[in-house]
């Protein structure tokens, strides 16, 4: 098991601190995301927006939370993930494990994570995955963002959060619309969930219904 943790740990972690990795990005996909629940929608995050927009909003009570992060959208199995999580004032990030029935070693700690499972981790129909449980302490029932950014160090020049897919290094992007890449490629920081509403609400983007409308048919309205 050891070594199998070392070696899911390899690719994730090549280039460290000393030099820029090479990576992969695909525009809109992969994206990170935090959620109250563990229990997702049957059903694509574009197809249920809203409800993916409510589940990462977190209405958290004072005392010790456990919040879940995904990948939404994933195009391929992970094999470990990178990311620094900034958390608002109200939060303390007090420790990170691996999503059940999963094993990892996680060389960062409850907030800069930097893991690779014993085994890849599948996306489901949906394209979503289970990465791990962050148990948080609330002190205030306050609003406030969470983002999720380069971690520490970070394998790929800071440029942002990375899932290890193949082996191979895999940009992710976030799921909050103004940072999920569909539009430009997403910055090195975005946002994964807000606490109590946030200071807006998380917006996760629909799918866009195409129509196309014949001449005839343009004609038909005026008649």
């Amino acid at each position: 098991m050891k070594k199998l943790l070392a070696l899911a740990l390899v690719a994730l972690m090549a280039g460290g601190a000393f030099a820029q990795a090479e990576f992969n990005y695909e525009p809109c996909q992969n994206q990170l995301a935090i959620f109250n629940s563990p229990d997702l929608p049957d059903g694509v995050p574009g197809d249920f927006a809203e409800d993916y927009a409510a589940l990462a909003d977190l209405p958290l009570a004072s005392g010790m939370v456990p919040i879940h992060v995904f990948g939404i959208k994933c195009t391929q199995p992970i094999l470990g993930y990178d990311a620094f999580f900034t958390l608002p004032a109200s939060l303390v990030g007090l420790s990170h494990a691996a999503s059940p029935g999963n094993n990892w070693i996680n060389l960062g700690d409850a907030v800069n994570i930097l893991s690779g499972f014993a085994a890849p981790i599948s996306p489901d129909v949906n394209g979503n995955v289970y990465l791990s449980v962050m148990t948080v302490f609330v002190s205030a029932e306050a609003p406030g963002d969470i983002f999720a950014g380069p971690s520490e160090p970070s394998g790929v020049g800071g440029v942002g959060p990375t899932f290890n897919m193949g082996g191979e290094y895999m940009r992710v992007n976030f799921i909050d619309m103004p940072y999920d890449g569909c539009d430009e490629p997403a910055p090195a920081e975005g946002r994964v969930a807000v606490v109590n509403g946030g200071t807006s609400p998380i917006v996760v983007r629909g799918t866009i219904a195409t129509e196309t409308m014949t001449l005839s048919g343009v004609k038909a309205l005026f008649q």
